[in-house]
């Protein structure tokens, strides 16, 4: 896709839900139905397809993520003082669920070519009270994560998977979110699938699966209960309610049962990029996403970073002057007040993570972008790198 001239006469978005109307469909049936409950049947089957696309042995569907990241630190389970080793470059829920858990984050650099988290620098804040690692999979990229396996278990923690982005990924043909011990995946309404709010927690630990569905059951065994194994269910440990409601679990199976042509469609406009920013990344104008050898992504994002933070906004507002919308992402945990006060970080701590949020922007990318609305995109970005020439 060279550069051309194609005007934008309509708002191009930087997420697009990607319903079909099999999706309306089923959601009318399961509305028609009247059961609605959580963990119902349609969570059940949700789960079930989950195990088979990934492969674990265990798969329990959540109101959110952030839900599935706080199953996860409660079925590690995590002791008071013990420290998760993550990368500030991420969204707050892990550090939130290392933090409600008894927990304390320590934070770590970034890799600059995938910005995820970076194995060597994790090495290097590992201490006796280490309890776990987590990566996420920026964009649905992987990296080094036969790296940060062999660092857990040559210092006796777990590695652990936030793959919010990394739905239909895989890492040496293993699918994402299940080379840890853990993984917990998003269908929050800017994921590769979507159910507005939703999450899901997997593992083939049978000791944390035994933990996670108690405690997600308000800590009573009522899974037990509703399996026919014991005649009535009780109270066993401090729990909440981490399930979701059947009517979010019908969207997500419908959207499921496409998820390798949505990962597909994903896949080709991400490549459309790449190609089309080859010139401006060979002038240093931008640099573009890496992806590693033996990662197959899952496409969440495409991005690409500016030379500085000035370059970055002014590209951005450039942009979302033509309708284009374009933005910004994480700001870095180490540089929030909550992890200033609470945890003593500072400003120039992980310079790598500063420098890579200050200049990266999102482009549109989702399933149904067209091709004219994607070529729209490419001709924004050439113009605005013409013009400051």
């Amino acid at each position: 896709m060279a550069p051309g001239t194609h005007p934008v006469t309509h708002a191009i978005p930087l997420h697009r839900t990607p319903f079909e109307d099999a999706d309306s469909d089923l959601v009318g049936k399961a509305l028609k139905s009247g059961l609605l409950v959580g963990d119902g049947a349609a969570s059940h089957v949700l789960a079930a397809a989950a195990r088979r696309t990934l492969g674990c042995s265990h798969a329990f569907t959540t109101p959110s993520c952030t839900h599935a990241l706080e199953l996860m630190m409660r079925a590690l389970p995590l002791e008071p003082g013990d420290e998760v080793i993550c990368p500030s470059f991420t969204f707050v829920s892990a550090a939130n669920a290392v933090m409600l858990a008894g927990g304390r984050v320590v934070f770590a650099e970034v890799e600059p070519d995938t910005l995820n988290l970076d194995p060597t620098d994790a090495a290097s804040r590992i201490t006796g009270r280490t309890r776990a690692l987590i990566t996420g999979h920026y964009a649905g990229v992987a990296f080094g994560l036969e790296e940060l396996e062999r660092l857990a278990e040559a210092h006796g923690c777990a590695f652990l998977e936030d793959a919010a982005h990394a739905l239909g990924g895989r890492f040496n043909d293993q699918p994402l979110g299940t080379l840890g011990a853990a993984g917990a995946f998003s269908f929050h309404g800017t994921k590769n699938v979507v159910s507005g709010e939703g999450g899901m927690f997997v593992t083939s630990d049978p000791e944390m699966a035994d933990r996670a569905e108690i405690i997600r059951e308000k800590g009573t065994d009522r899974s037990r209960f509703t399996r026919d194994e014991i005649d009535r269910y009780t109270w066993q440990e401090i729990g909440s309610s981490y399930l979701m409601s059947d009517l979010l679990a019908t969207l997500v199976l419908s959207q499921w049962q496409r998820l390798e042509a949505i990962t597909a469609a994903r896949r080709a406009r991400f490549e459309t990029y790449q190609a089309a920013f080859e010139p401006l990344a060979a002038a240093g104008a931008v640099t573009r996403p890496t992806v590693p050898a033996g990662c197959e992504p899952a496409y969440h994002i495409y991005y690409v970073l500016a030379e500085t933070v000035g370059a970055r906004n002014e590209l951005a507002s450039f942009l979302r002057q033509r309708g284009i919308e374009a933005s910004s992402h994480y700001v870095p945990l180490h540089l929030s007040p909550f992890a200033q006060r609470a945890l003593h970080t500072r400003p120039g701590m992980f310079p790598v993570t500063e420098s890579v949020a200050d200049r990266l922007l999102r482009l549109p990318l989702y399933p149904f972008l067209s091709r004219d609305d994607q070529q729209s995109v490419v001709d924004a970005v050439f113009a605005f790198f013409g013009r400051r020439a």
